[in-house]
C-alpha cells in the first residue's frame, strides 16, 4: 500500500483546514481507483458531468456500474474516518451556533438558560470527539501510505501527540471529566459552602424551583459572552487541527520521497 500519492499538500498561504486534508484524501483515493479501473473512473466522471449539464445519459452510464477492482479496505476505512471527522466538525460548530443563536430567538429567559446548559455541556463532548477523530484519521492514513510499520508507528505517534499536547485538548478533557462525573456542582456546591441547605429546605427551595426562578433566567445575561468565548475556542481548535494535519501530510510526503 505504499505506492499512493499524497494529494495536494501545498495549500498556499491560506490557513490549512480539515476540509483541505479530506479533499486531498479523496484526490488520492481517486488516483488509486484510476489505477484499478480507469474506465470506471472515466465513465462515472462523464455521468457526473452529464447530470450537472442536465443532458440525457447514454445507456452505458449506469449508476449500477461497479469497478473491476474496488479500493482496498484500508482506503474505505480512511474515507469512513474522514467522513466522520467532517461530520464531527459540523456538529461542533452547530453547538456553538445554537449557543449563540438561542439568545436572539425570542425565547423566554428560562428557555434560553436551559438551552445554554445543554449546548455548553454538549460542546465539550463534541470537541473531545473531534480530537479523537483527528487522531484516528492520522493513524489510518499513516499505515496506508507508509509500508514500513516501524516508521509508520513513529509518525502516527508523533502527530497524535501533537493533537493531545495542546491547550485545547487539556482544557476540553478536564472540563469533560468535571461535567461527566459531577465534580462541577455549581449551585449545589455553593449552597454547601455557604451553609444554606437548611434555609433551602425550610422554604421549599427545591433544585427545579431555584433553577427556573434564578439560575436559568439569569443565565440569559451571560449566554452571548459565553458563546463568544466558546466560538473563539472552537475556531482556535479547528485551526490547530488543520495545521497539524497539514504538517502531518508534509511529514508523510517527505517519508515517501526518502523511501
Amino acid at each position: 500500500m505504499g505506492d499512493e500519492g499524497l494529494g495536494q499538500v501545498g495549500w498556499g498561504s491560506k490557513m490549512p483546514s480539515i476540509g483541505d486534508f479530506v479533499d486531498n484524501r479523496w484526490a488520492d483515493a481517486k488516483e488509486a481507483l484510476r489505477k484499478l479501473d480507469s474506465d470506471f473512473v472515466s465513465r462515472l466522471e462523464s455521468e457526473h458531468w452529464l447530470q450537472i449539464l442536465r443532458l440525457d445519459m447514454p445507456q452505458q452510464y449506469s449508476v449500477g456500474n461497479r469497478p473491476k477492482r474496488p479500493l482496498a479496505k484500508e482506503w474505505h476505512r480512511i474515507l469512513e474516518d474522514c467522513s466522520e471527522l467532517v461530520l464531527q466538525e459540523t456538529i461542533l460548530q452547530t453547538a456553538v451556533d445554537c449557543l449563540i443563536d438561542d439568545s436572539h430567538r425570542g425565547l423566554s429567559p428560562v428557555a434560553v438558560g436551559k438551552r445554554f446548559f445543554y449546548h455548553i455541556h454538549s460542546w465539550f463532548i463534541h470537541a473531545d470527539t473531534l480530537l479523537e477523530r483527528a487522531q484516528s484519521v492520522i493513524e489510518k492514513t499513516t499505515y496506508l501510505y507508509i509500508p514500513n510499520r516501524n516508521a509508520a508507528r513513529k509518525i502516527a505517534k508523533r502527530h497524535c501527540n501533537f493533537v493531545r499536547s495542546n491547550e485545547f485538548y487539556e482544557k476540553i478533557r478536564k472540563l469533560r471529566v468535571q461535567f461527566a462525573h459531577g465534580t462541577i456542582r455549581s449551585w449545589g456546591q455553593g449552597v454547601t459552602e455557604d451553609n444554606l441547605w437548611e434555609e433551602s429546605v425550610a422554604v421549599g427551595k427545591t433544585p427545579q424551583l431555584y433553577f427556573d426562578q434564578f439560575l436559568f433566567p439569569n443565565r440569559e445575561k451571560v449566554t452571548q459572552s459565553y458563546g463568544i468565548i466558546v466560538d473563539g475556542d472552537t475556531k482556535g481548535m479547528l485551526d490547530h487541527i488543520g495545521e497539524i494535519l497539514h504538517e502531518f501530510e508534509k511529514d508523510i510526503a517527505d517519508q515517501l520521497v526518502e523511501g
